[in-house]
């Protein structure tokens, strides 16, 4: 038999974490709930709602839960965003354990729902949780990477947000087109047959380049190191050497040529 908890013993202990430790009052859950059924949303279909009060979370593979990352759930919660937690039942068996998905659970719990979606497996195997939580998370989904993140600050950017991180990274992305420098990943570089898809220079360091547009939102300074950065490469160096060059101590921007032979 595998180690359990009911899951609204988990959610009374986080609730208690949550004010002890961060101040988190009822209004203020209470005001998260006001906020998500402002928006009117629902929860995806094609997944099964189980009461919360049925459910249980695995211990032998699920850890702790996270007070704080529950927390910062709560306060941008979307349901049509809540993807369903992953669950299994042993044939024969009443008790329904969930093997992931435990921080969003409780954070849909807290919020006042009485039940949370979840796709459940039916099964003879007592290890499958176990196996399935290897696969999800040793053989699952890639994690996103920086330029990930980057080009899809900019589609939402495009579509319309106003967001600030969605307006910086469009700012950020204006300072690198206007020096002609690519701002990709070496992998996105590599993909590139023809030459004319890429410019003469490219950067992949997207976190240095967001510190330099989160200090200067105008995108100036960037702007301004970027291009001293090219100029002077440009006056002492060809094009056709793989080198980083013009590294500043303060923000460690740097610039990578093309070889283009």
């Amino acid at each position: 038999m595998r180690l359990s908890r009911k899951l609204t013993d988990v959610v009374a202990e986080v609730k208690l974490a949550l004010e002890a430790e961060f101040g988190v009052t009822d209004e203020m859950i209470a005001g998260y709930r006001r906020k998500v059924d402002a928006n009117g949303h629902e929860f995806p279909q094609g997944s099964t709602q189980v009461e919360i009060d049925k459910l249980y979370i695995d211990l032998e593979v699920q850890r702790s839960a996270l007070p704080k990352h529950i927390w910062n759930i709560m306060k941008n919660y979307d349901p049509r965003l809540c993807g369903p937690a992953s669950a299994c039942r042993l044939n024969g068996a009443e008790e329904i354990s969930t093997y992931d998905g435990q921080q969003r659970s409780c954070a849909t719990a807290l919020l006042g729902f009485t039940s949370v979606p979840c796709n459940i497996v039916n099964t003879d195997d007592p290890a499958f949780a176990s196996y399935a939580f290897e696969m999800l998370n040793e053989t699952g989904v890639k994690r996103l990477t920086p330029g990930d993140l980057h080009r899809n600050a900019l589609t939402r950017y495009r579509l319309g947000s106003t967001e600030q991180k969605n307006v910086l990274a469009q700012k950020l992305q204006d300072q690198f087109d206007k020096n002609g420098i690519d701002l990709e990943d070496k992998k996105t570089r590599a993909r590139k047959k023809l030459a004319f898809e890429s410019k003469d220079y490219f950067y992949s360091h997207f976190k240095h380049a967001y510190k330099a547009i989160e200090m200067d939102h105008s995108g100036n300074t960037l702007y301004d190191i970027l291009n001293a950065i090219k100029t002077v490469f440009k006056s002492c160096c060809p094009t056709n050497i793989k080198a980083i060059i013009g590294t500043t101590v303060a923000l460690g921007i740097a610039l990578k040529p093309t070889n283009k032979g």
